[in-house]
């Protein structure tokens, strides 16, 4: 058992409720920070009492091989660590129970590192070592949620089974206590379950399940069973998209269940809903707008009833959104605030004396809290951005976000802990200036930081100290202090690896202001976001070859954008990892001709360094003048000429954008080549060319890709690249006819080194 005496400063926060007594309409509900848990991510946490004294489990490392369980126990001052769970990698839910006068916790684990098939432990309270010990262990695939209950004088456990590996068509299980262990009781026919919710309306017994996923369906019914009196027999069911979470309450005599909407398929902004009891069915009742909705949690505080829910991402999978707090208005629930949360996953309410509580689990800290008014607006914070997207086998940069809240800081000391499992640091100093290399700062003339490593050091490797050894002290600027360099040593399999990256508690971060006085302080820790994935493996299917050069370009010309994240967006879901090929953070031809080098060459071919030259030096795409075609007069070629300058840029891609209401193109390719016939080529042999017209697409109608594996494209300057035929419409206005490139995407060039270059383009016009 691990104990400390000091609280501990964690990513999961605990608001307190800041009315205890009844809150009134002109008074509406508001609530502040209360403790910071910095776990490095957490997805669940569980409140339970023994004896008098208050404790709450929380996973600490979410998504990360080396996520453990703490158990944090109340004291005067705010919850404190008390132990680590063993065997608890991977977890997704920490449910509590008694059995007489026997105290328990169970753990629902999605994957153990290994595999989605884990036998869990089941943890019993051994009062001589107050502490938990493993009790049993049971089977599950892809646990998601434990739900406990008593029919009749049984005890039971059920458990929602998500995912075997290959199918999320399984069964998920309830289990019943004989003599003294939990031994299998029946199987229900489950689609990607999520979550249990146990709940009794006069006599009858309920067991809902959410189902999240009906391969390949994220809309589903979710299934509501009642007790036959030997079994549970399918009693109704609601129609749900991707549902996260069921819970249930009731407000005077009337009985509701609330589902928590994830995801429709394509759209995670949906609406998620409240049923209400008819007598003998649920009906819809309200339905709420929400976000990746994860968890609903229905509280009460004075007379008034809440639900709070979790908002997990947006449509855009950004997932620094508010997750929001409703309240019951005697006819249906209204926001009364909104939390910024990173990644929401649960809520967990409980009241210690007199005081209520919310806690809400963030799957990575959140500079969107820590930084807005976490601090109750009046002390300064230090954070690391959650859920920094890197790939494996890659460098990423990682900030410290100072934020001063008005206050004179002059200096600040602070520990960086790091997974070492899945992250490098490299302590060299290469230059011989008596400063890591790997650590860089952004700071005002004058300060002085410094820096000292040490890898053994697992409550914080990195010691780091800003100050201003001058006087007049000078105040800190709101801004990057630091950025730490890492590379990415775990490899994902399937889903993204969460590789924490913290404040150390020992010691915490302080803070000085400009008079020499210690000044109070936050912070909040993040996390680097390991994507799945192989470097040029667009397409997904596992290795580099000819078909990820065709997904590259589909994934270009698919109007999601050129950030790598966007990848899985837009009309061709591409790997982020795997369609950067370069790992420059951005999808363009640069990518193209890496893959080519991947392909040929194996993995480390081509790197990340961007290459840009200002000016002349650029190469670059420009149109001539364009001229009628002497074979036909309501035609005209657009010549579109191309210059490397000093580069060996042996990829090019474009689109060209015309005036639809003036000009047409025919897309027809009658001889058979592969491109259509109104664009003339100009290439060697070895050239690969792709060419898609879309008239639909105004941005950019026809789409040009250019590849040549083995040599760069040399271009005599007074020779067009390729000739365009633009046949004119029959109009009375004979003005001007716009031919340009598109925007987006915009123009982009790679070139031999698989490097993305920097160029220019100049637009033509057509009278």
């Amino acid at each position: 058992m691990k104990t400390q005496t000091a609280v501990t400063t964690l990513a999961l926060t605990i608001v307190l409720l800041s009315a205890v007594s009844p809150p009134t309409t002109a008074e509406p509900l508001e609530f502040e920070v209360f403790q910071v848990l910095p776990t490095g991510g957490t997805v669940n946490s569980e409140f339970f009492t023994i004896g008098t004294d208050h404790y709450l489990a929380a996973d600490s490392s979410a998504g990360s091989v080396n996520s453990r369980v703490k158990i944090y126990k109340w004291s005067d001052i705010g919850f404190i660590e008390h132990q680590i769970l063993a065997n608890s990698s991977g977890v997704s839910d920490c449910h509590f129970f008694t059995i007489g006068a026997d105290y328990f916790l169970v753990l629902a684990i999605v994957h153990n590192g290994t595999s989605y098939n884990s036998d869990v432990p089941i943890y019993k309270w051994d009062e001589a070592d107050d502490e938990f010990v493993e009790h049993q262990t049971l089977p599950t695939n892809a646990s998601y949620d434990w739900a406990s209950f008593t029919i009749d004088g049984d005890f039971f456990l059920a458990v929602a089974n998500y995912y075997n590996g290959s199918s999320y068509n399984l069964d998920s299980k309830i289990y019943i206590w004989r003599d003294g262990l939990f031994e299998e009781y029946q199987s229900l026919q489950t689609h990607g379950a999520f979550d249990f919710e146990f709940f009794t309306i006069g006599a009858t017994p309920f067991l809902a399940v959410a189902n999240r996923f009906n391969q390949p369906s994220w809309t589903t019914d979710s299934i509501i069973y009642a007790w036959n009196g030997n079994i549970f027999a399918e009693h109704s069911s609601v129609t749900t998209s991707g549902a996260s979470d069921l819970e249930s309450f009731r407000i005077d005599t009337d009985f509701y269940l609330a589902v928590a909407n994830y995801s429709d398929g394509p759209r995670f902004e949906i609406d998620s809903k409240i049923y209400k009891w008819t007598g003998a069915d649920f009906a819809e009742y309200q339905s709420i707008p929400t976000s990746g909705a994860f968890d609903w949690e229905f509280f009460t505080a004075g007379t008034d009833s809440f639900l709070a829910l979790a908002n997990y991402r947006d449509n855009a999978n950004n997932r620094n959104i508010d997750s929001k707090i409703y309240r019951w208005d005697s006819f249906e629930f209204f926001e009364v605030q909104a939390v910024p949360t990173s990644g929401a996953r649960d809520w967990e309410s409980f009241a210690i004396g007199n005081d209520s509580f919310l806690v809400v689990s963030n799957r990575a800290s959140d500079a969107q809290v820590y930084g807005a008014g976490i601090s109750n607006g009046d002390r300064p914070t230090l954070v690391i951005p959650a859920e920094i997207p890197a790939g494996f086998g890659s460098t990423v940069d990682v900030p410290i976000i100072f934020t001063s809240n008005g206050l004179e800081v002059a200096a600040t000391t602070f520990s960086v802990d790091y997974d070492e499992t899945c992250l490098g640091f490299d302590p060299a100093d290469t230059d011989l200036d008596g400063e890591l290399d790997n650590v860089s700062f952004s700071l005002p003339p004058g300060f002085g930081p410094s820096v000292s490593f040490a890898a053994g050091d697992f409550d914080g490797e990195l010691d780091i100290a800003i100050f201003d050894p001058g006087l007049p002290l000078e105040a800190l600027p709101d801004g990057d202090l630091a950025t730490i360099t890492f590379t990415t040593l775990c490899e994902p399999a399937g889903t993204s690896i969460i590789a924490p990256v913290s404040f150390s508690d020992l010691p915490a971060p302080t803070f000085g202001d400009t008079l020499g006085q210690d000044v109070p302080g936050d912070s909040a820790g993040g996390s680097v976001e390991i994507l799945p994935g192989a470097r040029g493996d667009c397409n997904g299917d596992g290795s580099v070859t000819a078909g990820d050069l065709s997904a590259c370009v589909l994934e270009v010309f698919d109007e999601d954008g050129t950030s790598w994240l966007d990848a899985p967006g837009g009309a061709f879901p591409g790997s982020p990892v795997g369609c950067d090929a370069n790992a420059d953070e951005l999808i363009n031809a640069g990518d193209l001709s890496c893959k080519i080098l991947l392909i040929f060459d194996g993995p480390g071919a081509c790197d990340g360094a961007r290459s840009s030259q200002s000016g002349w030096g650029q190469p670059a795409l420009y149109m001539g003048k364009a001229r009628q075609k002497a074979a036909d007069a309501g035609a005209v070629s657009v010549p579109v000429y191309f210059h490397p300058r000093v580069w060996e840029i042996n990829s090019l891609i474009f689109s060209v954008d015309y005036d639809e209401n003036t000009l047409a193109f025919d897309a027809s390719d009658k001889d058979g080549d592969g491109a259509p016939d109104a664009i003339r080529l100009d290439l060697p042999a070895s050239a690969q060319v792709t060419v898609s017209f879309d008239r639909a697409d105004t941005d950019g109608e026809i789409d040009i890709a250019i590849l040549d594996p083995s040599q760069a494209l040399d271009r005599d300057e007074r020779k067009p690249l390729l000739a365009l035929t633009l046949e004119r419409m029959e109009r009375t206005d004979r003005g001007a006819a716009r031919v340009s490139f598109s925007n987006d995407p915009a123009a982009s060039f790679g070139d031999l080194s698989g490097r993305s270059v920097e160029g220019t383009t100049s637009d033509g016009s057509n009278r």
